[in-house]
């Protein structure tokens, strides 16, 4: 028997190589998981904002929502996550300062969980204040197995030398 629905607008910040997709929910920060089928069905991808019918996930204690129903929004998002406007910026770009970096490198350092601080790599991105290189482990993959971010696309690029 299927539990009451509730509707949320959510912003996916991941697409798996198989098209599975996580949101987060801009007011509680709180991850939601897309199954495949509905994302391939719907067009859904990384860095869509997406009206969506979710049910509690009973398959994950980390993803509190399942998606039942999901279509792609007419217009962005009003609102960021909770803890996504209590990151400060400057610390991401000092750290990027450093190099290239992975995702959980960043959320190590700098002590952020994962779905908040992608939705904000996800927004500095579209602002152009970072780069974004998505590294596949394998030919005919059709999504990234490690995404790497930077402050600029000149960072992704071997040095040159003078032999």
């Amino acid at each position: 028997m299927m539990k009451n629905p509730i509707r949320k607008r959510l912003q996916v910040i991941t697409q798996l190589e198989g098209g599975t997709c996580f949101a987060v929910d801009p007011r509680s920060g709180e991850q939601t998981f897309i199954g495949s089928r509905i994302c391939k069905m719907n067009g859904v991808g990384e860095g869509d904002i997406v009206d969506v019918f979710v049910v509690p996930n009973d398959r994950s204690q980390t993803v509190p929502w399942f998606a039942v129903y999901v279509t792609k929004a007419k217009d962005e998002l009003s609102e960021v996550p909770a803890q996504a406007s209590a990151i400060d910026d400057n610390e991401i770009l000092r750290f990027l300062e450093g190099g290239l970096a992975t995702t959980t490198q960043i959320c190590q350092t700098l002590g952020v969980d994962p779905p908040v601080l992608v939705y904000r790599l996800v927004q500095l991105h579209n602002e152009g204040q970072v780069a974004r290189a998505g590294v596949r482990a394998r030919a005919g993959q059709d999504k990234d197995t490690v995404t790497l971010w930077a402050l600029c696309p000149e960072d992704f690029l071997p040095e040159a030398t003078d032999a």
